[in-house]
């Protein structure tokens, strides 16, 4: 079936149009296969009213909902060339306000970061001081690379050096985070110090 952007723009905007049972069917089918668990009826309410029904992740939530917009966005720039920039404004748009996404564009920039190596010593210490950086300021859960995590750590930025994998660096920054989170100690005299400061004033 041919179809050209003109014809599917046009049809966008119209209740129940071709387009419509298009983006519904696609998305159900390309979501399935990444293991969502929508199914079309759950998926037409997700999009007809903004209504989630059923048990999912939150995740899969939010990436089927971006996938609406995606579809949307890939009908609108049909005509233009494909080239990187395109493609990961494709795929920022698709992940936005999942778990992984920032973690992902973080571990990307950090890896090589490293790589580049640009100072003859102290670039693993900036390196890390630069996620604690963009944690802070993306409101993100802080990433304190542990001891304890080292060797896995320092395999996993050598293979996202080595091949463009991250997934271990991702992984490894979940483990971190989660390391952090269990320090209830730091985070409860740290909330306690909060309050008195807030009683001074």
């Amino acid at each position: 079936m041919k179809l050209t952007r003109t014809f599917l723009l046009g049809l966008k905007e119209v209740p129940n149009s071709f387009c419509y049972a298009l983006r519904i069917e696609f998305l159900f089918n390309s979501n399935k296969l990444e293991g969502s668990n929508f199914n079309r009826d759950t998926l037409n309410q997700l999009a007809d009213k903004n209504i989630v029904s059923g048990t999912h992740t939150w995740d899969d939530v939010i990436e089927t909902r971006n996938s609406l917009d995606v579809f949307d966005f890939v009908i609108e720039t049909l005509d233009e060339p494909l080239f990187l920039q395109l493609i990961r404004e494709y795929h920022q748009l698709l992940k936005n306000g999942t778990s992984d996404i920032n973690l992902h564009d973080l571990s990307y920039f950090h890896s090589n970061f490293e790589k580049i190596h640009p100072f003859q010593d102290g670039n693993g210490r900036i390196g890390r001081f630069l996620l604690l950086k963009q944690c802070l300021e993306n409101n993100i859960d802080l990433i304190a690379i542990d001891e304890k995590y080292n060797n896995e750590y320092r395999a996993a930025l050598f293979e996202s050096q080595l091949n463009g994998n991250y997934d271990k660096l991702i992984e490894i920054s979940k483990k971190c985070q989660e390391y952090i989170k269990s320090k209830e100690d730091i985070i409860f005299s740290s909330n306690e110090a909060l309050q008195n400061l807030k009683k001074q004033k």
